[in-house]
C-alpha cells in the first residue's frame, strides 16, 4: 500500500521537485558561480588600473599589472564559456525513483536504521508494547486516518445490506 502511494504520479513529481531543488542548491556552489565571481573582480580591477594609467601615466609596472590581467580574464572567460558548453548531468527523478520503490524491501532491509527513521517520518512517534508473547506497536490516529479506516462508521457496510 505504501509502495503504491510512493509510486504514484504525484510522489514522482514531489520527488523530482526535491531533486531540481537539490541541484539547483549544488549548481550555485560549482565552480562556474566561483569563476563568474572572480571574472567580475578582474574587470573591476582593469577598470582601476585603465583609471590608474588615466591619471598617473602609463609605468613599466603598470602595463604589466594590466596585461597579467587581461590573461587571466581571458582565461576565466574560456573556462566559463567551456563550463556552459558541457551538458549538466540530467536525472530521470521518476525513473530512479521507481528503481529505488521497487526493490524497497531490499533497500529497508540494507539499511534498517534509514528504514525506522523513514517510517518514523511517515507514521510518526510509534509506542511499542509487549503483550504477553506478541510485540504491538501504536501510532496516533489523527481525523485523517481515522476517516481513511472507517472509525465511527457502521462495520456492516452499506447500510447492512452486505
Amino acid at each position: 500500500m505504501i509502495r503504491d502511494d510512493l509510486l504514484s504520479d504525484e510522489a514522482a513529481e514531489v520527488f523530482a521537485i526535491m531533486v531540481r531543488s537539490r541541484m539547483e542548491q549544488l549548481g550555485a556552489k560549482t565552480g562556474a558561480s566561483v569563476m563568474a565571481g572572480r571574472q567580475e573582480r578582474l574587470k573591476e580591477e582593469l577598470q582601476r588600473l585603465v583609471d590608474a594609467v588615466a591619471t598617473l601615466g602609463v609605468s613599466e609596472a603598470l602595463a604589466q599589472r594590466i596585461r597579467s590581467t587581461e590573461r587571466e580574464l581571458r582565461t576565466i572567460e574560456e573556462e566559463i564559456r567551456v563550463a556552459a558548453d558541457a551538458a549538466p548531468e540530467r536525472i530521470d527523478a521518476g525513473k530512479e525513483l521507481r528503481k529505488l520503490l521497487m526493490n524497497l524491501e531490499g533497500a529497508l532491509k540494507a539499511s534498517p536504521t534509514e528504514a525506522r527513521h523513514a517510517v518514523s517520518e511517515i507514521l510518526g512517534p510509534v509506542k511499542i508494547q509487549l503483550k504477553e508473547a506478541q510485540v504491538w506497536a501504536e501510532i496516533a490516529t489523527g481525523p485523517a486516518l481515522r476517516i481513511a479506516v472507517g472509525a465511527g462508521y457502521p462495520i456492516t457496510g452499506c447500510g447492512g445490506r452486505i
